[in-house]
């Protein structure tokens, strides 16, 4: 199952799911010319990715965006990231990804 159909699957609203799916795209965009794979993508790389996020786009930048679903997404379906990838930089931050996690494993 690809990323849009489990976000159709967990009833995200087609306004959030393109969201979502953009984030994934800008995501692959910025890794091509970093020349990382996916399977390279570490701490660091994602606070790359979410550096120059910030400053090109006004929403989608934070680690509990990327983390919750679009990385959630790979990491179940197989993809190892090389080292850990950063945590939440507060607790609220924290919360929501937890929450996120549990929503998707009581719907999955």
């Amino acid at each position: 199952m690809g990323l849009a159909e489990e976000l159709a699957r967990l009833g995200y609203t087609t306004t959030l799911a393109v969201g979502v799916l953009q984030l994934a795209a800008h995501l692959s965009r910025w890794l091509y010319p970093e020349d990382i794979e996916l399977g390279d993508v570490s701490g660091s790389v994602i606070q790359r990715f979410l550096a120059a996020r910030r400053v090109a786009y006004t929403g989608h930048y934070s680690l509990e965006a990327l983390e919750g679903l679009v990385l959630g997404y790979l990491r179940r379906e197989g993809l190892e990231f090389v080292g850990p990838v950063p945590m939440p930089s507060s607790p609220i931050e924290t919360m929501l990804v937890r929450y996120r996690r549990y929503l998707i494993d009581i719907a999955g």
